[in-house]
């Protein structure tokens, strides 16, 4: 892979990395515990909370957290809105723009490019089309939202899809077909709820859906433990929950903590079967 390419994709990343083609990874932010990380000649850790695999780190950069730097915050339904640091930011962290600024300045051997968020947010309406006309101060209390495109709201439309099942030995042995999500636990691959105390203790279990036509015929209660089998010999365990929301020949699960993320999610097709009984008994 090069150094900035856009097309790649966190999977493709830790794909990579167990490949060995990456050497070298600047983890800025939230990455998935995946045992490649110790593969790495050089890792680069910048983030609010110290992650699991920071042992791994050759550098480790603090970054301040949300409430202790200003800045803009763009949500899901596209409004940009301004935030002002609330608290004083610890003495050994910096916002991670300035870790940014820093590293540029010394790469460039130049004058810091920026000085403050506001100019950051100059240089962002000047070379995105969605921000322009936007300015820190033209935010105001609300936020603004970001300009849509040409495609009108009415034109706007839902895009059925089929999932189609493989066929041949795949297809007798692995006949269902899992599709993952994600709850609370597992938000942001867990980075903001892991250094919580007892937060397995407020959100629920890891469980996988199955329609009730599919758990009739594969034996399985609810409350059940089961064992999901991957082609590539990966073993998951989760709760059964019987439902009819999802359809026959597919299953549905949330990303718990304790998953592989790299080896779960592969695509949007991941194909398994069930069998009964727990994780110790099946190894």
């Amino acid at each position: 892979m090069e150094i900035g390419d856009t097309d790649t994709n966190i999977t493709d990343i830790i794909n990579n990395m167990e490949a060995g083609k990456i050497k070298c990874l600047y983890a800025a932010g939230e990455l998935p515990q995946v045992d490649c990380i110790a593969k790495l000649d050089f890792l680069v850790v910048q983030s609010v909370f110290p992650p699991p695999y920071l042992k791994e780190a050759d550098l480790i950069l603090p970054a301040s957290h949300l409430m202790e730097r200003d800045g803009t915050i763009i949500n899901l339904e596209g409004r940009v809105q301004r935030v002002k640091s609330a608290v004083k930011a610890h003495i050994n962290t910096k916002p991670d723009w300035w870790i940014s600024s820093k590293i540029i300045q010394k790469i460039k051997r130049t004058d810091p490019e920026y000085k403050n968020t506001s100019e950051i947010f100059k240089e962002i309406a000047r070379s995105f089309p969605a921000f322009k006309g936007l300015s820190s101060q033209k935010l105001g209390k609300g936020g603004k939202y970001l300009a849509r495109s040409k495609i009108k709201d009415t034109d706007s439309t839902f895009i059925p899809f089929a999932i189609k099942g493989k066929s041949g030995e795949a297809g007798k042995s692995y006949p269902y077909t899992l599709m993952f999500g994600w709850n609370l636990l597992s938000y942001r691959n867990g980075a903001f709820t892991e250094t919580i105390a007892d937060m397995e203790k407020v959100l629920p279990e890891s469980k996988v859906e199955i329609s009730p036509e599919d758990a009739k015929k594969a034996g399985v209660k609810n409350g059940e433990t089961v064992l999901l089998k991957f082609p590539d010999g990966l073993l998951i365990y989760r709760m059964v929950k019987i439902t009819s929301r999802v359809k026959d020949k597919t299953l549905y699960t949330w990303l718990g903590r304790n998953d592989v993320y790299g080896r779960l999610v592969k695509g949007n097709v991941n194909l398994v079967n069930i069998e009964k009984g727990t994780y110790e008994q099946n190894n």
